[in-house]
């Protein structure tokens, strides 16, 4: 088990990006909204983590669905 980061925001923000990351691995295809409510972030922040996880190339943003 790794050893918990310290409380920074820059650890917060890697937490925050790894809730993220692992609510669309483990629920597939999620609106920027439904993340936000399965990981208890504001959907302003869950957007701007998203955004940082496209711009890096670990998530792809597929667009409305039918």
């Amino acid at each position: 088990m790794a050893a918990p980061l310290p409380n920074t925001q820059q650890a917060m923000r890697r937490r925050n990006l790894s809730h993220v990351l692992h609510a669309v691995a483990a629920h597939g295809p999620l609106s920027r909204a439904s993340v936000a409510a399965r990981v208890g972030l504001t959907r302003a922040a869950v957007s701007t983590l998203v955004d940082e996880l496209i711009r890096d190339g670990l998530l792809v943003e597929l667009g409305p669905s039918r």
